[in-house]
């Protein structure tokens, strides 16, 4: 959905008032419900639902923003600390530091071992398949659990 551009402009402002010290998530939703309520009355029964998405949206934009020191993340972005926890970079002490570095070595330690599924699986599929015609389907010559399929039963 496609917000007016007003209702941008006052979210980011509000947003960008907290992050100086760490905040939950959930303590944006209020205000941000607000903000929908008086630009969008239409969506009053989706608020909540729009608020967290707008959130979201913010959070994966900032992602994408580089600073000209080629950081992943400018000092006032707002990053992740653990479950809702959030905090600006800039503004983050010790013991965030570790915090943010623990959630970082997390989501690698998870990608590296989605990374590591996916491509057995693909490896599998391609030593199955191979042998074959090329317009064989996997499921023509795996079942699911990656046992060989017996004859054309799957196809």
């Amino acid at each position: 959905m496609k917000f007016p551009r007003e209702m941008y402009d006052e979210f980011h402002h509000y947003r960008d008032r907290f992050g100086k010290k760490e905040y939950d998530r959930d303590d944006l939703l209020p205000g941000v419900m607000d903000i929908i309520s008086r630009h969008c009355p239409d969506e009053e029964g989706w608020k909540r639902e729009l608020a967290i998405k707008l959130i979201d949206d913010a959070e994966k934009s900032e992602k994408k923003r580089h600073t000209n020191q080629g950081d992943l993340f400018s000092y006032e972005s707002h990053v992740a600390l653990g479950d809702k926890m959030r905090i600006k970079r800039g503004y983050m002490n010790l013991q965030q530091h570790w915090r943010r570095k623990f959630v970082i070595d997390q989501n690698k330690k998870a990608q590296d071992g989605a990374w590591s599924d996916e491509t057995g699986w693909l490896n599998d599929g391609i030593q199955a398949l191979f042998p074959h015609d090329q317009k064989k389907k996997r499921i023509e010559v795996l079942a699911e659990d990656g046992s060989p399929v017996i004859g054309n039963e799957a196809a």
